[in-house]
């Protein structure tokens, strides 16, 4: 029989919730520095880290009839959690292994589940995958009491596993279809594609990391003579819609030429380059790198360019005259 008292675990709680609340501020706040560190385009953080301290009834629910605890309140781990999500399984390779090992402000108590341990472990099951991660102060802000209540568990997850969870914890468990095999096998089945497309999606980027084009050198020329005049520029104000349009125009022999005078391009127009995009307000089309390109063209091969621009008239006076052709030049 559960001796526990009610009305002391809920005190309890209830007393340490204010440092629970600053504790999940402070991980959610180490999180998205080292996201951001990892210059992430915004597609691949799905999610950003938002931390909730668990609801009072929930935690006294799950300590009187849903688990045996000798200390509640310390082997309670969950009593903050925060969760990411990621479109690629390697960024949450990457993300773990920063929480499990590379943190100067927490503890990491343990990887409370492993997807890679799921796995091997369980090589013919499909279900629920996610890394689960239990970190608590290190001494310093807290005293040594504290710290040790303050464990905090940290998800992190592709989208796909995401999906899964969510599918599997709103509409199965919830609804009382758990023994149900029909459901269940479902799920599984449900697991195991979702698995596979989370391997080919990981693969994706590896091979477009280490796999380059004549295109995707432009691209990442462009990207970094861009920066040394635009300094707050970041990969998650590219947008790949504008380059491909302007792109697309030319074939790859014209980006291999591209990237052979680009930067000498710049170099002997460096003064109008610079004022171009040192403007109080820029153009949408010169916040992006691709404006480089259009500079490029608009001196190279100016009738092409003019007769196929792909945008506003507006846009191309503005790239004409930023390279000194007046209007009346403009096709």
């Amino acid at each position: 029989m559960n001796e526990l008292d009610e009305a002391v675990i809920r005190k309890e709680f209830i007393d340490l919730k204010p440092l629970l609340e600053e504790w999940g501020k402070t991980v959610d706040s180490i999180l998205n520095n080292y996201l951001d560190s990892l210059n992430l385009s915004y597609e691949r953080v799905q999610r950003k880290p938002k931390y909730r301290v668990k609801d009072v009834e929930s935690y006294v629910s799950k300590v009187l009839y849903r688990k045996n605890y000798a200390c509640p309140i310390k082997d309670t781990t969950d009593k903050v959690g925060t969760r990411v999500v990621l479109l690629n399984l390697e960024d949450v390779f990457t993300l773990s292994n920063f929480i499990e090992k590379e943190c100067d402000t927490w503890v990491c108590l343990e990887k409370a589940q492993d997807i890679d341990k799921i796995r091997e472990q369980n090589p013919n099951v499909f279900t629920y995958q996610s890394n689960h991660l239990i970190v608590q102060p290190k001494p310093g802000n807290y005293t040594e009491n504290q710290c040790n209540l303050l464990t905090c568990e940290i998800q992190v997850r592709t989208l796909l596993q995401h999906a899964y969870a969510e599918t599997s914890h709103d509409t199965v468990y919830k609804k009382g279809h758990s023994n149900s095999p029909i459901v269940l096998r479902s799920l599984a089945t449900t697991m195991a594609f979702l698995e596979t497309a989370d391997d080919k999606i990981k693969k994706i980027y590896e091979e477009t990391q280490s796999v380059t084009t004549p295109k995707s050198d432009l691209i990442g020329i462009m990207i970094e003579i861009y920066r040394g005049y635009v300094s707050v520029y970041s990969d998650t104000n590219y947008d790949a819609g504008i380059t491909e349009r302007l792109l697309s125009l030319f074939d790859e022999r014209f980006y291999s030429q591209t990237i052979v005078e680009l930067c000498q391009f710049v170099s002997d127009n460096e003064a109008d380059v610079r004022a171009a995009l040192t403007q109080p307000q820029l153009p949408v089309l010169f916040r992006q790198p691709v404006i480089l390109f259009a500079f490029y063209t608009i001196r190279r091969r100016p009738y092409y360019l003019m007769t196929n621009w792909p945008f506003t008239r507006e846009s191309l006076i503005q790239v004409a005259r930023a390279m000194n052709i007046s209007d009346d030049a403009i096709v």
